[in-house]
């Protein structure tokens, strides 16, 4: 079981992440679980663990505690309670520490609601911010005054856009201004914004020269987010790519031994521990079926979709690979990340894999046996989603959780990781999905090879792999690929086959995002995504079509 808390008035390692957070009030917060439900207590740093206040009775998973006290002495928690596919903002007051009120929800107006902070301004008001959403859109950082009563309507922290913005943290300079700093995803992996409270509005600052005003001020991160939203932030700040360099020193050399290389990517499910993972087994299977590989183990432990999403980036580009075995996404609900912002981040990683020509597989996550609620969320919502993000994408799927579950006692020793016999089953569970990733077509999307003004000739790369194989492409000028080429056909014996295809109606200088689609009895793939803009429609204008390497988020 993993208890994360919040200490306040003290430094402490978060379990399993050995990495230190302190703030400056007598309070301890922290989530634990209580018949298979996440539950919210709170004591004062003197009491013992036996005199802990439970705050919360409520269905689902209550985590995400934060605590602070504002300029009317009035100590008040927040926290994100997690039910099926919604997560609501609750908060409950007390003068005491021991009298508290019922937990009542905030209205925020959105069913998305994770990682709050608190933070008082330099008049001691007192702000809420979060990662809110309705679902089926994007995260976006949320504020809020709580002054007294709930009165005020959420003020969204930045321009409206369609990629996750998440995890806020605060800051106050010494004038009592009030900023926020949170992670926002970009085609490079998840980096840092800000904003500033400037005339009742929320103002976008360029990050580079906001860090270095607020260093020189004195002013650091408020020590009052959701701990793990710290330990999250500490860790993209890391020099990743030395780590990197060190990773590649180990496997350079051993190209020209092996035919084909396998990245296995992920947290502790993927890592293993000292005596055994999924990685020797796996290689044991492949050999015995005639298959000259070699398996890069590249878990993290404790690692969320976050943080994966940056590192992945970098070892594509450092670390030799044809294909990628993913399995993210078990550590993301505990430290405040939402179950859609979990998905954008596994659908990066596979558009990142693709446009790198990796032939990614993504996995399930494996059951929890140490929390049930936890486990309902992974079997419910969780793993649901996954089957559905590879469909759409187009990906080779493998379901780790079914073989497991069904006898997941004897496949662990501690409840939430494999064990030999786990490991084992996990190596067959994706030596199959590798069987059916190999009898699937290959296919690459390439640069267009001609654009005009309402017409485009789009080009790919297919290789049929012993079955005739259907080819077309998707395209659209939105965010969604909504039309579909004609089909041509390529012979089963074809070797990799260029296939051109042109497509009418287009609008002039609009971009338009596509990608090519091979279809066979063994399954469907798709190319990465690409763009083109198309040119005037008068030729006396001039200028020609251009084209540039996209991400489907």
């Amino acid at each position: 079981m993993l208890i994360i808390y919040l200490f306040i008035g003290i430094s402490i390692n978060l379990a399993e992440t050995h990495e230190v957070f302190s703030a400056r009030v007598p309070y301890q917060v922290w989530s634990e679980s209580i018949n298979g439900n996440e539950e919210i207590f709170f004591k004062y740093e003197s009491w013992g663990k036996e005199n802990a206040v439970r705050l919360t009775y409520l269905n689902g998973l209550d985590v995400a505690p934060v605590v602070l006290e504002d300029a009317n002495a009035l100590i008040r928690v927040v926290w994100s309670n997690v039910n099926g596919d919604q997560s609501l903002l609750f908060h409950s007051t007390s003068q005491d520490g021991v009298e508290w009120s019922s937990p009542q929800k905030i209205p925020t107006g959105m069913k998305i609601n994770s990682a709050p902070a608190l933070a008082l301004d330099g008049n001691n008001r007192l702000w809420l911010f979060w990662s809110g959403s309705q679902k089926g859109s994007s995260d976006d950082i949320y504020s809020l005054k709580l002054d007294g009563g709930i009165r005020e309507t959420p003020l969204r922290v930045h321009a409206t856009n369609s990629i996750p913005d998440i995890l806020p943290q605060t800051r106050t300079t010494a004038a009592g201004e009030m900023a926020v700093v949170w992670m926002v995803l970009t085609q490079e992996g998840y980096k840092k914004q800000a904003a500033k409270w400037e005339q009742s509005q929320w103002v976008r600052q360029d990050i580079s020269a906001f860090e270095t005003e607020y260093q020189a001020k004195g002013c650091p991160l408020n020590d009052n987010p959701y701990p793990s939203t710290a330990v999250i932030f500490n860790r993209l700040n890391e020099n990743r790519t030395n780590k990197v360099k060190a990773k590649q020193a180990n496997v350079a050399g051993t190209e020209q031994n092996y035919d084909e290389f396998f990245l296995t990517f992920g947290d502790s499910i993927t890592f293993g521990n000292s005596s055994h993972g999924y990685q020797g087994e796996l290689g044991r299977i492949l050999s015995r079926n005639g298959r000259n590989a070699k398996i890069y183990n590249l878990g993290k432990q404790g690692e969320t979709t976050v943080e994966g999403l940056n590192r992945l980036n970098y070892l594509l580009a450092e670390v030799p690979t044809d294909y990628l075995l993913l399995l993210e996404g078990a550590n993301d609900l505990r430290f405040g990340i939402s179950q859609q912002t979990t998905m954008a981040n596994l659908g990066a990683m596979l558009d990142n894999s693709v446009a790198a020509n990796v032939e990614p597989i993504i996995a399930n996550l494996t059951p929890d046996g140490t929390n049930g609620g936890y486990n309902r969320a992974i079997a419910n919502s969780y793993n649901p989603q996954i089957k559905a993000l590879a469909d759409r994408k187009r990906m080779t799927f493998s379901d780790q959780y079914t073989p497991l579950s069904q006898n997941w006692g004897d496949y662990t020793d501690d409840g939430l990781h494999p064990n030999s016999a786990g490991y084992r089953m996990m190596a067959n569970t994706w030596y199959d999905a590798i069987v059916v990733l190999g009898q699937k077509p290959r296919v690459t999307t390439r640069a267009p090879a001609e654009v005009q003004a309402t017409n485009a000739t789009l080009s790919a790369l297919v290789t049929p792999n012993g079955t005739e194989t259907r080819c077309y492409f998707e395209y659209g000028d939105g965010d969604e690929l909504v039309f579909n080429s004609e089909e041509i056909i390529i012979g089963a014996q074809e070797p990799e086959t260029p296939v051109e295809i042109t497509i009418y109606d287009l609008e002039p200088l609009t971009q338009y995002r596509y990608r090519a689609v091979a279809v066979n009895e063994t399954g469907n793939k798709s190319g990465g995504i690409k763009s083109f803009q198309t040119i005037e429609k008068d030729p006396d204008t001039g200028g020609s079509g251009c084209f540039m390497d996209t991400i489907n988020y």
